[in-house]
């Protein structure tokens, strides 16, 4: 009998602890967890193209536009310039909740980290990325892995 594998159901566990705190931190009416990459991203950098972020998020382009379209109608980002070339930028108060969101990310991630030492984040930082290689079919140089047959 196959049983869950209590690593991946602990990571997922942690995780969604972490998206609930941020939550918390930046109340209800607030865009979801899952855009402050989005967000974050173009407040480092103003006037990325959609496959510019996609890109620098490592995200496919489908799940950028549709989190995009929805901090466009709320007010966040606004698009300028041509069809096929536009680029995007925070509003006011997309900078303001960006903002907010990077001091509630920073504020959970020291929460969940409190006990750590030095070697102990770079290592779990290691582990990380490369669960995300692992994941995404590469090897520890990049090269592409071959895919596991279910």
């Amino acid at each position: 009998m196959e049983v869950w594998n209590p690593i991946l159901w602990e990571f997922s566990r942690v995780m969604r602890e972490c998206h609930r705190k941020v939550g918390a931190m930046l109340g209800k009416d607030r865009p979801p967890v899952s855009n402050g990459p989005i967000m974050g991203a173009l407040r480092a950098q103003d006037g990325l193209t959609q496959q510019e972020l996609s890109q620098r998020l490592q995200r496919n382009e489908t799940s950028v536009a549709l989190a995009l379209e929805r901090l466009i109608q709320e007010g966040y980002v606004t698009l300028a310039g041509e069809e096929g070339k536009s680029t995007l930028h925070l509003t006011t108060a997309g900078q303001a909740e960006a903002a907010r969101m990077g001091r509630a990310m920073e504020e959970t991630e020291k929460l969940a980290l409190q006990d750590f030492t030095v070697e102990d984040i770079a290592q779990l930082h290691s582990l990380l990325e490369r669960m995300h290689r692992n994941l995404e079919g590469k090897g520890p140089s990049g090269e592409q892995k071959p895919r596991l047959e279910y």
